[in-house]
Formats: C-alpha cells, structure tokens, sequence
C-alpha cells in the first residue's frame, strides 16, 4: 500500500510518498513494515485495554496511541522517542494509513 506524508505546514509544505508491507492484520492488531524517505520501521500496532499502543522493535521503542488518525497526539508521543522530524511525520502517515486497510480491503 502506498500513501502520502507531509510537513503539515501550509508554508514551505513538503509531501514525500510511503510504503507499508502489510505482514498480519487480526482484529486485535497490525505488523507491517513502513518505509519512508530511506527509513524502514517494523510496527506492531493495535488495540488493548487502555486504548490503541505502537511499538517498534527495530528502533527499540513503544508508546501508547490515540486513535491511529489523530495525526497531533500521535506525533507528540512519536516524537518523544524519534529525533529526526521526517522520520515521526513518515510512521504518523504509515499509522494514519495503516488503520485504513479495512477501509481498502
């Protein structure tokens, strides 16, 4: 699946495209690779008693989520544990864009 990543600003905005290779998909969670700009993350995302978490194992870090479209809240908390600013914008589209596969298919 493809989909789009952008800066969010309306001044200077920049899109870029991304990929996610979707490995498992149940009702309870998804594993998918999402590449951006040179940047590959191994996401395992989904649902559990709290609300919605993230973790990615090949960059040694987990969160909790709001809901997988809420680009703001989703951010904040990716960023925390992300320094380059291309890379948190790329895996909030993938998350965005991953929760959609329903949708899709």
């Amino acid at each position: 699946m493809i989909f789009k990543c952008n800066t969010g600003r309306t001044i200077g905005k920049k899109i870029w495209i991304g990929e996610i290779i979707l490995l498992v998909h149940t009702s309870f969670h998804y594993e998918a690779v999402i590449t951006a700009r040179g940047t590959s993350f191994h996401v395992i995302a989904g649902k559990y008693q709290n609300g919605n978490y993230l973790c990615v194992p090949n960059m040694d870090f987990g969160c909790e989520l709001s809901d997988f479209s809420d680009i703001f809240w989703n951010t904040e908390r990716i960023r925390q544990h992300l320094c380059n600013p291309v890379d948190v914008e790329s895996l909030v589209c993938g998350i965005k864009a991953l929760c959609s596969y329903d949708k899709v298919n």
